[in-house]
């Protein structure tokens, strides 16, 4: 990604959520789910508006799923994160709508007081309605109205 912000001094070139990487990981799984089509590059919109496209990896394509991931780049100011490849895990089921439920990784909420209920995934309202929209319009394109 190739925008800056001017933080301490200094220009600092962006990276991009933890977040941001699973919405384009499962917008990229449904696309390929409901097409058949391999995705060389998934496009996404930030919530500040800026436009990502992302290079999805380690993709698996099977009858039942479709699993791939995002590389994490956390800019020029990085934390832990950056680097690791977050993955999504794209599955056709009975209930229409989008089903979020975390995986290897995410871990689940254990008391009140975040903005996840206890007991599910923790996975932040931000994140969880950008893969909620994203994946929508994948199935909204391709006339799918089952559940993923």
């Amino acid at each position: 990604m190739e925008e800056y912000q001017f933080s301490q001094g200094k220009n600092l070139r962006c990276g991009y959520t933890t977040g941001s990487c699973a919405t384009a990981a499962a917008k990229a799984a449904a696309t390929m789910l409901l097409t058949g089509e391999p995705v060389a590059t998934v496009r996404i919109d930030t919530p500040k508006g800026i436009v990502l496209n992302l290079e999805p990896l380690e993709i698996e394509v099977q009858d039942q799923y479709v699993s791939c991931a995002i590389r994490k780049d956390s800019g020029d100011d990085p934390d832990d994160t950056n680097g690791i490849l977050v993955f999504a895990k794209v599955e056709k089921v009975a209930e229409p709508g989008v089903h979020i439920e975390g995986g290897v990784g995410v871990g689940r909420v254990t008391k009140p007081g975040l903005a996840c209920a206890v007991g599910g995934p923790a996975i932040n309202p931000t994140p969880r309605r950008m893969i909620t929209t994203e994946v929508t319009s994948v199935m909204e394109e391709a006339g799918y109205a089952g559940g993923l």
